[in-house]
């Protein structure tokens, strides 16, 4: 096996080894310190996030709009928002109770249903 030489011509310097049970000093924490760390900062979820909304608004189609309007209004207390008409007939309503709002609409089914 030949030696390597250093630049003047002198064989080179042995670099010492750190014994094995030695820890290399890095700057960092070791893996498992880092880990458990970020555990206690942050909980791991089992269960995946849900969706936030800020507001969600329902459309049904109904067969009687003036009678769903009616129901809407007079027995569970929501207030028309804004009235769609196409030829003089209700095609649909937004209703709306504080934050929340839902719409109604009627079809006349002429694709089907």
């Amino acid at each position: 096996m030949a030696r390597r030489e250093s630049r003047g011509g002198k064989p080179a310097a042995r670099k010492r080894r750190r014994p094995s049970a030695a820890p290399r000093r890095t700057g960092r924490k070791p893996a498992a310190r880092r880990t458990a760390a970020a555990a206690r900062r942050r909980p791991r979820r089992r269960d995946p996030e849900t969706l936030r909304l800020r507001s969600l608004e329902p459309a049904f189609t109904v067969n009687d709009i003036e009678r769903s309007v009616r129901f809407y209004t007079d027995v569970l207390g929501f207030v028309v928002g804004q009235r769609w008409e196409e030829g003089g007939t209700l095609r649909g309503v937004s209703l709306k109770a504080g934050a929340c709002s839902l719409g109604l609409s009627q079809d006349d089914w002429a694709r089907g249903r």
